[in-house]
């Protein structure tokens, strides 16, 4: 008797065990898939926040209308610290109005990515109440909370899912993880008062909208949970993300174009989204986010520099310095325009500072 209870006891203890290693897994393997997002206003100040995540490898992502609800511009932002600028179609980014009462609270969005990781959505037919389930978020802005529970029951005919995972503001749009499947079978939506009443739309509702959209072909085959693509270097994936941000590249273009008040527009809304997002999180690859505010800056200089603007072109060339010590392209601007101030002296320090910093490229 000793022996078998021995067995059991055994037993039910390598099952718990190996329950909670896939949970690990299936946590290490979902995490990259989820974002923060956040909203700005035409301001550049922060209008809401939330969560979203990855459903294909080029970038689209789904998450809650309100979430987006009335935002002129979005960033989102992975557990790394990689920012992806966010856009309604596959265009541009279209102002969102008031979410339409009769329509799913869902929305489908594409970042300016590639190659990234992604969630898969599967049906809910199968599932029952008491199945485990697994959300990650950021609640009240604890970012990339992972949190557990149960499905508690089904209402409006399926449509909608009532889970005890804990969730707060902040948690809006975050996947809801069958913990056997591996599959997306909701999006969080929202909570009531009252313990463990929290819900979630149903998986069946994200794809009628992807499906609308007609972005993302549903022919495609399932994967695994998330696309086992590694990840570039966190400086690479700033440069890239910067690169490709529709405000950044439109400013850029229009600077090598010789549009330069256009360009400082442009480059003026870009620091105004850098400094909102940095007051919301402090970046997690701190060198690359200076690296790239030094060249917005630097180029708003040179854009100043052009129009003859000197007091502006100094006040940015030297913030360019200040934040990228090392960039040579500062030092030859801030050169020239102390040289068209007629301070030769300062003009030909920075320009001897200018040529080291070549000399050592």
């Amino acid at each position: 008797m000793r022996k078998l209870t021995s067995l059991l006891a055994a037993v039910i203890l390598f099952t718990v065990s190996a329950s909670a290693g896939d949970i690990r897994v299936l946590v290490q393997k979902a995490k990259p898939c989820v974002v923060h997002i956040a909203t700005f206003d035409k301001d550049g100040k922060l209008l809401a926040t939330g969560t979203g995540f990855f459903i294909s490898a080029d970038g689209y992502l789904v998450t809650n209308e309100h979430v987006v609800d009335g935002a002129h511009s979005i960033l989102a932002r992975d557990y790394k610290g990689t920012i992806f600028h966010v856009f309604h179609s596959k265009d541009n980014w279209i102002e969102e109005t008031s979410v339409n009462a009769a329509d799913p609270d869902v929305i489908l969005l594409r970042a300016d990515a590639t190659n990234v990781p992604y969630l898969t959505i599967g049906p809910t037919a199968n599932e029952v109440e008491g199945q485990r389930v697994l959300i990650i978020g950021n609640p009240e802005n604890q970012e990339f909370t992972v949190a557990d529970g149960l499905i508690s029951a089904f209402r409006e005919h399926r449509s909608v899912i009532q889970i005890s995972a804990p969730i707060s503001p902040g948690s809006s749009g975050s996947p809801v993880i069958d913990t056997d499947s591996g599959q997306v079978i909701g999006i969080v939506v929202g909570t009531r008062d009252g313990q463990n009443l929290n819900y979630a739309i149903a998986s069946e509702k994200i794809q009628g909208v992807i499906a609308e959209t007609g972005f993302i072909s549903q022919t495609t085959p399932p994967v695994a949970v998330a696309t086992p693509t590694p990840f570039e270097a966190p400086m690479a994936d700033r440069e890239r993300a910067a690169e490709n941000s529709n405000i950044f590249q439109v400013a850029f273009i229009a600077w090598k174009a010789g549009n330069y008040e256009f360009a400082i527009g442009g480059f003026d809304e870009e620091i105004a989204q850098l400094g909102a997002w940095e007051k919301l999180a402090t970046p997690v690859n701190l060198e690359a986010w200076k690296n790239h505010r030094a060249r917005v800056y630097a180029l708003r200089g040179d854009a100043q520099r052009h129009l003859k603007h000197y007091g502006n072109a100094l006040r940015d060339y030297t913030e360019a310095i200040r934040l990228c010590p090392d960039a040579e392209f500062s030092y030859a601007g801030r050169s020239a325009v102390y040289e068209a101030l007629g301070d030769r002296s300062q003009a030909a320090q920075d320009m001897k500072k200018a040529r080291e910093l070549k000399g050592n490229k």
